[in-house]
């Protein structure tokens, strides 16, 4: 009878799992999705004039949109304090008015009478002593994205928009008593301020 053969045998070397370049891989397949997120994100938001936001103020609540309109003249404030919204200002389409609070910091060719694309919410109330002109309805449209005319973004992304929000913005409007239930502590009716004078006229 043979005895066993008990030597022992060597078991093949188990190769070595490549980690680096599967990370790599799931790094560069997570950044893709987050950028397609971002992307199709704000190819869902929704376009409103400032009349149209004004006006549906109640319908919108507190849905996040794009909201578009000229800068008021003379109502930027820069908030340089480093707390809070970076900047305060107005903004109008058709003579009606809407105050803007932004954390975003606008670009250079941020100035009175410019169109502008926001991307943001309505809020109420808005922060005591913003607001010194404006609409002043007891609402603002808070933005965390400021699009500006002529500059890059605004116009690949806005192109088509450029001339509705200029011909709109260039409608007069002016700082006074706010109209029907959509003002201080309201949340219907358009609660807009109405053109009757050249004060808040774009150039």
């Amino acid at each position: 009878m043979t005895a066993p053969d008990l030597t022992p045998r060597e078991r093949p070397a188990r190769a070595k799992r490549r980690t680096g370049p599967v990370l790599l891989v799931l790094v560069v397949v997570l950044a893709i999705g987050a950028l397609l997120f971002k992307t199709l994100g704000d190819a869902s938001l929704f376009f409103k004039n400032v009349d149209e936001a004004v006006s549906e103020r109640s319908s919108l609540g507190e849905k996040r949109f794009r909201m578009q309109g000229t800068v008021v003249p003379g109502t930027i404030r820069k908030n340089d304090d480093g707390r809070g919204p970076s900047v305060f200002f107005s903004v109008s389409f058709n003579g009606v008015l809407a105050d803007v609070a932004s954390s975003d910091t606008p670009t250079e060719l941020f100035k009175d009478g410019i169109p502008v694309v926001l991307e943001g919410a309505w809020k109420s109330p808005p922060p005591a002593g913003t607001f010194a002109d404006g609409a002043r309805d007891g609402w603002y449209f808070s933005s965390d994205r400021i699009l500006v005319k002529h500059d890059a973004n605004y116009e690949s992304e806005e192109k088509a928009r450029l001339k509705q929000a200029e011909d709109g913005g260039k409608i007069a409007a002016y700082s006074g008593a706010t109209g029907g239930a959509g003002g201080a502590g309201g949340t219907g009716g358009t609660g807009g301020v109405r053109a009757t004078g050249p004060t808040g006229a774009a150039k």
